[in-house]
């Protein structure tokens, strides 16, 4: 009985497309705009002039790395955006792997930031921190600063430094403000907001 319960709960959520369902990168919508991904295999990568469509180049670029990448149609499928492999207008980065092979990378999670990590594409639902860029500039978070571990800023960042912003906590009904003074956070002052 579970057995045959299980079975028609698998073929219902198949046919929802829960069950079974990958991330592959040519399918997905978010490749419209290049990604970020961690290389878990080692692959080659040519560089190639784009006036004359002529190989110049192959280079190595090795499992463990960390790059921003395109997905492309036609010819030139996978397509570097970072580092000394920046596609550009003369020279396109691309990689030796056919359209569909996406199992020479994984998607990048999150990101670095100043000690705390920004959330890309697939984990911006676990964003908890977020920058506003009104008249105090401050930060909101569901966590303290000194909770490095926990705080995942929203994606939709500007270059700037949390340290040099007001950092309010919000923790049940009260707010606590902390400011980056002489090498640490300090408490600042707190207050209850339904009030």
């Amino acid at each position: 009985m579970k057995k045959q319960t299980f079975i028609m709960t698998a073929l219902a959520l198949a046919a929802f497309g829960v069950v079974g369902s990958t991330t592959t990168a040519h399918a997905a919508s978010h490749w419209k705009s290049a990604q970020w991904v961690d290389l878990t295999k080692t692959v080659k990568v040519d560089k190639i002039q784009n006036s004359t469509a002529k190989k110049l180049k192959t280079y190595t670029i090795k499992s463990g790395t960390r790059y921003k990448m395109s997905h492309w149609t036609g010819a030139t499928r996978w397509v570097v955006q970072s580092g000394r492999f920046n596609s550009g207008k003369k020279y396109t980065y691309a990689v030796r792997k056919g359209g569909n092979n996406t199992s020479w990378f994984k998607m990048t999670k999150y990101l670095p930031f100043h000690g705390y990590r920004i959330a890309t594409e697939f984990t911006m639902d676990k964003a908890n921190t977020f920058y506003s860029k009104d008249q105090d500039s401050s930060i909101l978070s569901d966590f303290k600063p000194t909770q490095y571990k926990k705080v995942i800023f929203d994606n939709d960042l500007k270059a700037f430094n949390p340290k040099h912003h007001q950092w309010d906590w919000e923790h049940g009904d009260y707010i606590t403000t902390y400011k980056y003074k002489e090498g640490s956070w300090h408490y600042i002052t707190s207050w209850n907001y339904n009030f």
